[in-house]
This record gives C-alpha cells, sequence and structure tokens, in this order.
C-alpha cells in the first residue's frame, strides 16, 4: 500500500467472534493497513451492542502487542 492512501480496519460486523476480530486485524496489519478501529468491552458476553466482536481489555492489549511487532517488522511507525 503505498503513495498517500491510507487504510484503516474498522471492526467489522462479519466476524463472528473475538477469535475471528484478532484475526482479521491482524491480517490487515500485516497486508499494510495503518489503523484498526476496535470494539473492546470488559465484558463482552453482555455488551448491549457488538458483543460478539468485541475485545476483552486483557485481549486488547495482547492484541495490540502483536500489531507492534507486526509493525517493527514492517517499519511502520510503532504505536506507543
Amino acid at each position: 500500500m503505498g503513495g498517500d492512501n491510507r487504510v484503516i480496519m474498522a471492526d467489522p460486523c462479519s466476524v463472528e467472534d473475538e477469535e475471528q476480530m484478532v484475526s482479521t486485524a491482524k491480517v490487515v496489519k500485516a497486508a499494510g493497513a495503518q489503523g484498526l478501529l476496535i470494539e473492546v468491552h470488559p465484558n463482552p458476553d453482555v455488551a448491549k451492542c457488538d458483543g460478539p466482536q468485541s475485545l476483552t481489555f486483557q485481549n486488547f492489549d495482547l492484541l495490540m502487542d502483536q500489531v507492534k511487532a507486526l509493525n517493527s517488522v514492517r517499519g511502520m511507525p510503532v504505536p506507543a
């Protein structure tokens, strides 16, 4: 993905669960997306909306560690 194009993945409603959300996020980051929009909830099972594709705070932190590693390998800025 070159030039001035920016690619952001929005939390897709097509995923069925948290595991698919994490997998999808890693794939689009590895492909070069500059950003991820992910829903996070302390208890996705009781979320009033989008619970199945929401991440817990702990799993969000784990995903961000993996995103930082992917960014590092791709030579992209690493979020703080």
